[in-house]
Order: C-alpha cells, then structure tokens, then sequence
C-alpha cells in the first residue's frame, strides 16, 4: 500500500493530545493549502512509500490507536477500511480510529467508511471520530463543508473542529463559530478548538496566540499550542 509515511508518535493536536497513536499518513491531497507542510513531489502528491499491511498492524498493536491523516485520508476509502478490517480480523484491540480531514468529500466518504467497517464490528459507531480542519481561505469550501456537517447528524455526532487561529481570515472564523452556536447551541462549543499558527520555523506566532485567546474568552471555546511540536518529536 503507497502512503506518504507512517509512523508512532504523541498526538500533537486537539482533541486527543498527548496519546500514543500509530499514525498512517496517505500521499495524495485534493486542496494545495498555503500553510501546507507536508513534503509533496508535485502539486497535489506527496512522496511516497511501500507498505504491507502486516508492517501497518503490526505498528497499530503498539498503540491501540490510529490517525489517518495526510495528504485527505477521505480519497482513500477502500485503504481505511482494508487496514481497519485486517486490523479486526487479527483481533488487535483499538480504542479509537481518528481521521483527520479537510472535509470536503465528508458526504459521500464517511458513511461509506462506516458501512464497510459496520461488517467487521458493529461497534464502528463508537470508535470513529473525525477531525475536521476547516479551510478558511476558501469561503465556498468552508460554506459547503459546513451545511453538510450540521445538516448530517451522523457526522456531526462524531466530529470535532480544529482551527487555525490565522489573523489572516478573523473575520471569517469568528463568524463561523457564530453561526455554529447559534444553530447548535453552547454545547457545540465543546467541538470546537483554537490552535496556534506557526511561522516558517515551526515558532509560534504571537499575533496568533492572541487571536486565540481572544475568541476563546469570547465564545468560551478551548485553545492550545501544537505539543509535537512545542516538545518536538514528529
């Protein structure tokens, strides 16, 4: 199976910060963000290498816990459900079966995920979550993404919602969360994540930090820094 790496680590972002994770990085992405540090071979490719699935599950029984991320783990349905089924059929116990995400092919993808895994544990339900990164730069994917969350009960039962804190987009992100407690209510806003933007370095950005904390103090949302990268392991 072609991923971009993978590999054992600490999760270093929301909402499951600090576990050990096996994380399965795929190669090919259909967004090129700016901010994007994924080494890529061109546009929308990422390098790429060879791994077996014994090789994947044998790294997912150190940690019990998986992160699909990428590259959009979403274009590779049939690869999450082949690991995950492999992964149930040698009887390795997962806690949890993260995938981060773009979001934009969440409609059609993620109930698709579900039904195949349905076949090998009823109990998918429970050990799914997704992690959705909305991309702000792009008011008509952000718009799109977001009806399709909140009118889809499914997915929105299993979601949380990282943001980037860029002063770049202000005005956007604060109308989001808006819209989002307003539709949904102050629980939502146990969802939703403000992170901190990093500079070219990998150092955090002070005019970032306080855009966090500003919005966190207004709409009572949490915060946080990026730990893999503040104690700096990959």
């Amino acid at each position: 199976m072609e991923l971009n790496e993978l590999f054992n680590s600490f999760q270093g972002e929301y909402p499951y910060t600090g576990r050990y994770s096996t994380f399965i990085r795929f190669n090919i992405c259909n967004l090129e963000c700016p901010f994007c540090d994924t080494m890529r071979e061109s546009k929308l490719k990422m390098s790429t290498t060879n791994y077996d699935l014994n090789q994947i599950s044998d790294l997912i029984s150190k940690t019990n816990f998986i992160t699909f991320t990428g590259g959009e783990p979403l274009l590779f349905v049939d690869e999450i459900s082949e690991i995950c089924n492999d992964v149930f059929f040698k009887n390795i116990y997962l806690e949890k079966i993260t995938i981060e995400t773009n979001g934009i092919n969440m409609e059609s993808a993620l109930p698709q995920i579900i039904k195949n895994l349905y076949k090998s544990t009823p109990s998918v339900n429970n050990l799914l979550t997704i992690i959705w990164s909305p991309k702000f730069y792009n008011d008509e994917i952000t718009i799109k993404e977001f009806n399709v969350l909140f009118d889809n009960y499914t997915i929105y039962d299993k979601i949380f919602i990282k943001i980037i804190a860029d002063t770049d987009n202000k005005q956007i992100i604060e109308s989001f969360i808006k819209k989002a407690i307003e539709l949904y209510g102050i629980n939502i806003r146990s969802k939703i994540n403000l992170m901190f933007k990093t500079d070219e370095d990998l150092n955090f950005i002070q005019d970032s930090i306080n855009f966090a904390i500003e919005l966190g103090e207004k709409y009572s949302i949490s915060i946080s820094d990026r730990l893999h990268l503040r104690v700096n392991v990959k």
